[in-house]
């Protein structure tokens, strides 16, 4: 995700340039001009320098196709997880894994191994809200290697375990049977 600090650095930089910025979100800005390919050349040196970079249309194709692939596996698959994500994508798009390694954690600011556990602690979060299923359950369905590595994983990077969301789906059930 892209903080609002970065946005707000990044439209600075743009409009320092006499450019208007209408939109900026999740790595993509939209100038209402268009640039020359001088002027976009500059600009991608002064992003550069302050951390971030322009990509050209073949790396904008494999970045999506990155995030494709891993969307397709966690959310809409439903076959147990049990990949390695580099390799898995490395034998998917045809190109290096330290290549697409480097693309993807220069856009994202983190690593494709680091995206694809965000990805399936959200979706053990759906699982277990909406679905209700049992934690052991979305553990083996989401490929760790056990439920105790789940609910670290899940801990560490939502700051909540499977326990608060487990209760929060029960108090959700709760409050829609006194409506009924």
């Amino acid at each position: 995700m892209v903080s609002m600090r970065c946005k707000m650095q990044v439209k600075a930089l743009i409009e320092s340039k006499g450019y208007n910025c209408t939109s900026i979100d999740a790595g993509e800005f939209e100038l209402l001009e268009d640039l020359s390919k001088e002027v976009l050349i500059e600009l991608s040196k002064e992003l550069n320098r302050i951390g971030f970079l322009i990509l050209d249309e073949k790396e904008q194709q494999t970045f999506k196709t990155i995030r494709g692939i891993v969307a397709e596996l966690v959310h809409y698959s439903e076959k147990v997880i049990q990949v390695d994500i580099d390799n898995y994508l490395d034998t998917q798009m045809k190109m290096s894994a330290a290549d697409l390694i480097l693309l993807f954690s220069s856009v994202k600011g983190i690593s494709i191994a680091q995206y694809f556990m965000l990805q399936k602690i959200e979706k053990a979060k759906e699982l277990i809200l909406y679905e209700g299923l049992p934690v052991l359950e979305i553990a083996n369905k989401l490929g760790f290697n056990s439920l105790a590595e789940m609910q670290s994983d899940f801990k560490k990077l939502s700051g909540l375990s499977p326990d608060f969301f487990e209760k929060l789906r029960l108090q959700r059930l709760e409050k829609m049977k006194l409506c009924e």
